[in-house]
């Protein structure tokens, strides 16, 4: 499967939720890096999160986050400390994503 094929079914999904809630906003985040990352796994990640971003901008009714930069250290690396193993992230990490998520979900309701 291809990053436009991943970016293309995410694109998908969200159409056909919109088709069902018109009045609904959604917030679509982007891929999270994974801690055990080897290439072409972050080409792949960034190059999903770089087309959903352009492809889902000039929707009115959808938010495009990419929160990924929070989850890596000054050098880029994802973060260790933040996942329990190499994919998933733990409870800090979750603590990071919640409150990213909380603020744009509290933006979107205003």
């Amino acid at each position: 499967m291809t990053p436009e094929d991943i970016a293309a079914g995410i694109e998908a999904v969200c159409a056909a939720a919109h088709a069902k809630q018109p009045g609904a906003k959604i917030l679509v985040l982007g891929i999270l890096p994974r801690h055990d990352e080897k290439p072409p796994r972050p080409a792949i990640t960034e190059k999903v999160n770089t087309l959903l971003a352009a492809q889902l901008t000039d929707v009115p009714w959808l938010t495009f986050r990419d929160f990924g930069a929070a989850f890596r250290g000054p050098d880029g690396v994802p973060d260790p400390k933040l996942y329990s193993d190499g994919v998933h992230i733990n409870a800090t990490g979750y603590g990071i994503l919640g409150a990213k998520i909380r603020g744009e979900v509290l933006a979107l309701m205003r």
